[in-house]
């Protein structure tokens, strides 16, 4: 599903490329250089970029958006290392199972079409030994950003768990006036 029109593109490029989320991950999460990571909904590639320049991961980096004008402007970026970037659909990853080492859904949920269909992708494409970290905007009332029917992080937690997700951890982190929740789960 795409949601983004070329000029809307490059406007969230330009106004959340750089948002605090994305620093924070990069320094939080620990990469392996053997690590094979998805991030699934990857825009511009900024978040990609940040891991590249604060870890020693040189390959096995695969970005998706369902936005082609997003994968363009994330080509052009200068990477460090070769970055596998192509559109796709979260509900249908062309990848084969047990893939990834690590998953990373950032700011990206209430995007999904269906997001059942979407987190059972992830599950099926993460290794057995991998984790998922999905961080979604934190609302001042507590909710988070997006998904009506998944609204809160209690819901958001059994609907993993559902899933057949374990040992899933919810954290909150605050910037200035900012708020995010990032949940990390095993499979």
């Amino acid at each position: 599903m795409t949601i983004w029109n070329d000029k809307d593109s490059e406007f969230y490029v330009k106004k959340y490329g750089n948002h605090f989320s994305i620093k924070l991950l990069s320094k939080l999460i620990s990469f392996k250089s053997n690590n094979n990571i998805l991030d699934l909904g990857c825009a511009g590639g900024d978040l990609i970029k940040k891991i590249t320049e604060n870890n020693s991961i040189k390959t096995n980096i695969y970005g998706i958006d369902s936005s082609s004008k997003m994968i363009e402007i994330a080509n052009k970026k200068k990477f460090q290392y070769k970055i596998n970037l192509c559109t796709g659909n979260a509900e249908n990853l062309q990848f084969k199972n047990n893939f990834f080492n690590i998953i990373l859904i950032i700011n990206t949920i209430f995007h999904f079409k269906d997001i059942n269909k979407a987190l059972n992708e992830t599950y099926r494409v993460m290794n057995k030994k991998g984790t998922l970290y999905i961080g979604e905007q934190r609302l001042n009332n507590g909710n988070i950003y997006g998904y009506k029917n998944i609204n809160t992080p209690k819901k958001f937690l059994k609907k993993l768990d559902e899933i057949g997700w374990k040992d899933i951890i919810t954290k909150e982190y605050f910037y200035e006036d900012k708020g995010l929740y990032l949940f990390s789960a095993k499979k």
